[in-house]
């Protein structure tokens, strides 16, 4: 798993960016609170023989213990397994920098150390050679935390343009969906995040969209609430008017590394 000696730069599979063009497409008001934004690191994975989620334990510790003496600066990291839909893997890694420049600090401390062995054990327990790096921003965030009793449960859709549609169709569309978001009854601890991969490879979509519940009884709940409202019902048309193609899946998440980037 090669994850830290180089920039993340193939294929993407995308979750929590610097102010880059994505800030300015999906906000609708110009006069809303800056937009929260940071830069994730992500890899696709797949499990190599019989490995499982213990040898993937094992091998971030390895990982943890090695950046510990070597006086890296490690960042947030989160681990999805999938469970329903999505691309043909077993989890997805995601390194969470608050901006470009620390991804970038986080890369060369890591390319200038000393990991091999830590990334060793990450290459013999799983190939995640599909990686990318996004710029991040969340659309709605309801105020209570996400996840109170880990693993959570994402959500997840990347999708493709419809004909005719582009970036200048995503502040309204922003805008729609966190205004509808934030009238659902049990939107407190809700969690909306759009991507744009910055290294995308043939076959990319052009956008991606991360909702972030409790557990499986609060995503039915919150997929019903939105299904039965006329509002929802309009905001749902307005979505698949701007992104005529869409994969869903599901996944459970949990934090692998605490992380101690500022």
């Amino acid at each position: 798993m090669k994850i830290h000696l180089r920039p993340a730069h193939t294929l993407a599979i995308t979750l929590f960016a610097a102010i880059l063009p994505i800030s300015g497409t999906l906000l609708a008001d110009n006069h809303a609170p800056a937009p929260q934004t940071f830069v994730l690191e992500s890899f696709a994975c797949t499990y190599n023989g019989s490995n499982d989620a213990g040898d993937l334990n094992a091998a971030r510790d390895a990982y943890v213990k090695a950046a510990d003496k070597a006086g890296i600066t490690k960042p947030r990291s989160l681990v999805w397994n999938r469970f329903k839909g999505g691309p043909d893997i077993d989890f997805l890694w995601f390194n969470i920098h608050p901006d470009l420049a620390a991804f970038a600090s986080h890369t060369n401390d890591m390319m200038r150390s000393d990991m091999a062995g830590a990334v060793d054990k990450f290459d013999a327990m799983a190939d995640c050679s599909t990686s990318n790096v996004s710029n991040a921003l969340v659309l709605f965030a309801g105020g209570e935390p996400p996840v109170t009793n880990p693993p959570g449960v994402v959500e997840s859709y990347g999708c493709f343009f419809a004909p005719g549609r582009g970036p200048a169709d995503l502040p309204d569309l922003g805008g729609h969906i966190a205004g509808v978001s934030g009238s659902l009854e049990n939107n407190e601890s809700l969690v909306l995040i759009g991507t744009e991969p910055m290294t995308p490879g043939p076959g990319t979509p052009d956008r991606f969209l991360f909702g972030v519940h409790e557990d499986m009884d609060t995503w039915a709940a919150r997929t019903t609430a939105l299904r039965a409202s006329p509002d929802g019902q309009q905001m749902l048309r307005h979505f698949g008017s701007v992104f005529g193609n869409c994969y869903a899946a599901l996944w459970s998440t949990q934090q692998m590394v605490e992380g101690d980037q500022e």
